[in-house]
């Protein structure tokens, strides 16, 4: 598969990739197993009205749980959000590979439920014959069927002949 495979390393790279904006500054946690990220924790630097300067404040935004497969691919990402007390599911992104790619579905917590509900957008990255080349489209549910809503062909600038 010439695809980018997502695994344990993967997410290592993107937690230590990651950068603050201007008026906002984020600080994260890793979590790890092995050499395995498990989960991040995302947190922001707030002002605190009087007080001092020695203190950084943090308030806890997002917590982002990672599972993976036999072959350390990324399985799984599940999101959840603070309310000020606990953490609570907010959505999922789990990962199917095939011999030719991978399909990455999203789905939304439903707190009636008290479950992830059925996917609601799905995107399937698929390698194409020319070196380099994938293929990636989107498909957003509608009812019970699939409607692909964007589609496109990539090749990697090194693979194009000159």
């Amino acid at each position: 598969m010439n695809l980018l495979t997502i695994t344990a390393a993967v997410v290592m790279s993107m937690c230590m990739n990651t950068a603050a904006e201007k008026e906002n500054v984020f600080y994260y946690n890793t979590e790890m197993e092995g050499d395995k990220v498990v989960a991040k924790y995302v947190y922001k630097q707030v002002s605190v009205p009087d007080a001092s300067s020695a203190y950084l404040v943090l308030e806890p935004r997002r917590k982002y749980d990672y599972g993976y497969d036999a072959q350390d691919r990324l399985l799984v990402r599940v999101t959840h959000r603070w309310d000020g007390r606990r953490w609570h599911p907010d959505s999922r992104l789990e990962y199917l590979y095939t011999d030719s790619g991978y399909t990455v579905s999203l789905s939304y917590w439903d707190k009636g439920k008290r479950c992830f509900m059925s996917p609601v957008s799905k995107t399937t990255y698929t390698d194409m014959p020319e070196p380099g080349a994938v293929e990636v489209s989107t498909y957003e549910r509608c009812g019970e069927e699939w409607v692909q809503t964007s589609h496109l062909q990539a090749q990697a600038k090194d693979s194009v002949a000159s």
